[in-house]
């Protein structure tokens, strides 16, 4: 049952009576017509709604009573708008009626007892050639693109916020956006009658989060060339042979030497973090008011060009006001890892990178038994939903393993004297002297020491040794 216009009628008193004013995003100029009918199933509305954006234009002529109670539920399932709308009208104080307007039309009309307020959802059936003065849009449809390293879902899931176009005056509509893959991650389609620039940008519980571009000009529609691109990183630190999920500390995003945001892990047990309040400027301690996240959104692209010299850092503290007006490129490049976006675009779908801070998101994942790592407040990475394929995993607190052998020989043995007797065939070296032996000696990785036994003394010139 579709529906092929969104009509708003408002009565109010006049010198004849009362008078009824239409307005149509389809239809252009004003219809007045009379409105009665009779109560009908809320089933009318559930068969006539079956798109987001039918759902989307039905909402927009609410009365803004209900416009309110229900705008929540926008941004989820059809089916739970649907059923938050059926709850009030089940609640006594809407009603749902049916209120022909002419011959040729159906509508359903959505009205308040206590308000001479009636939307009506309007569907024509075409049972006349006559049907005339019918307005349409024609106006060049256009899109806007931009694109995600992850779905949309996951960013929801991991980072938390919404991304937003900002509404201009020929166009106000509220934006859906459609999903498609591409070849580096996905593609994000908004369409509208209006080719005006406009701001994208993020928010979070209905207040701004850091992440904005300005303007963004719309394409026409089936272009899917996006110049816009945001990326999710995941961050994690090492704790030994593993990557796990810091539950105290901060993260900080730097981009060309400037702070662009301040995370605080919220502890006790918690791996998720939060936004400050600190700036480009100034520090803050207090947290915004806004969702809980486990990933962080990074520019990725503006205007086809991609980003740099964008840094992550992690600090099991925070950083002092002095420590942040001293921050240099060479200490971001020491303390921090730097974003080379290309590259972790390719690890975020799976490939290998030369980088060995940047991971796979489906190769971190591990058995480990138990929520920590052994020994640490680190959270194991040893569930699959924790991890989202186009979110990758950055190594913020890298670790180097070097390792020591130290062999302990027993008492009057000693591996230097023990070789030369060796030799003379009256005497064999030990099993430690010949594991320190075997032990790998590599720069950088690994050294050993060997402790002869007690009761011997070392031959350090080998011309000296005697005789027997």
């Amino acid at each position: 049952m579709p529906l092929s216009s969104t009509t708003f009628v408002h009565s109010q008193p006049c010198r004849y009576g009362y008078r009824y004013g239409r307005v149509s995003e389809t239809k252009s100029g004003a219809l007045w017509q009379e409105v009665g009918g009779q109560l009908v199933d809320f089933g009318y509305l559930d068969q006539a709604l079956t798109s987001h954006r039918q759902v989307v234009e039905f909402h927009n002529e609410l009365p803004d009573e209900i416009k309110k109670q229900l705008s929540s539920f926008l941004t989820g399932e059809i089916r739970g708008y649907l059923e938050a709308l059926k709850q009030h009208i089940e609640s006594g104080d809407w009603q749902l009626v049916n209120t022909p307007m002419q011959a040729t039309y159906r509508s359903a009309a959505y009205s308040s007892h206590h308000n001479s307020i009636t939307i009506h959802q309007t569907s024509i059936q075409a049972t006349s050639d006559t049907l005339t003065q019918i307005a349409v849009d024609q106006r060049e449809e256009f899109e806007y693109c931009f694109e995600l390293s992850c779905s949309m879902a996951d960013f929801k899931k991991h980072v938390g916020w919404d991304i937003v176009l900002s509404a201009v005056e020929d166009d106000e509509r509220n934006f859906s956006w459609k999903e498609s893959l591409s070849s580096s991650g996905y593609l994000q389609h908004a369409t509208t009658k209006s080719s005006l620039p406009r701001k994208l940008y993020t928010q979070s519980s209905q207040l701004s989060a850091p992440i904005s571009f300005s303007p963004i000009s719309a394409a026409t529609k089936g272009t899917n060339k996006p110049k816009e691109s945001i990326m999710a990183i995941m961050p994690a630190v090492q704790f030994g042979d593993r990557l796990g999920l810091a539950t105290q500390g901060y993260y900080y995003h730097f981009h060309d030497g400037k702070l662009v945001q301040e995370y605080k892990i919220l502890g006790e047990g918690n791996c998720r973090f939060s936004l400050t309040y600190s700036d480009e400027n100034t520090l803050s301690d207090e947290l915004r008011p806004i969702t809980m996240q486990s990933a962080i959104p990074v520019y990725w692209k503006a205007e086809g060009t991609e980003y740099e010299n964008q840094h992550l850092l992690y600090l099991p503290e925070k950083m002092s006001q002095d420590q942040f007006e001293s921050v240099t490129q060479g200490w971001l490049d020491k303390k921090g890892v730097l974003l080379e976006l290309d590259k972790l675009a390719n690890v975020s779908q799976g490939f290998e990178c030369d980088i060995s801070e940047y991971h796979a998101p489906l190769d971190v994942i591990y058995d480990h038994s138990g929520r920590m790592l052994h020994g640490s407040n680190i959270v194991a990475l040893n569930d699959h939903n924790s991890v989202a394929s186009g979110i990758p995993i950055i190594n913020l607190r890298p670790e180097k393993v070097f390792r020591i052998g130290v062999f302990f020989d027993g008492t009057g043995n000693n591996d230097r004297n023990d070789v030369y007797k060796e030799r003379r065939g009256n005497k064999s070296r030990t099993n430690v002297a010949r594991l320190f032996a075997a032990y790998p000696h590599i720069d950088g990785e690994s050294a050993k020491i060997y402790v002869s036994g007690i009761g011997t003394v070392d031959i350090e010139d080998p011309t000296k040794i005697p005789e027997w």
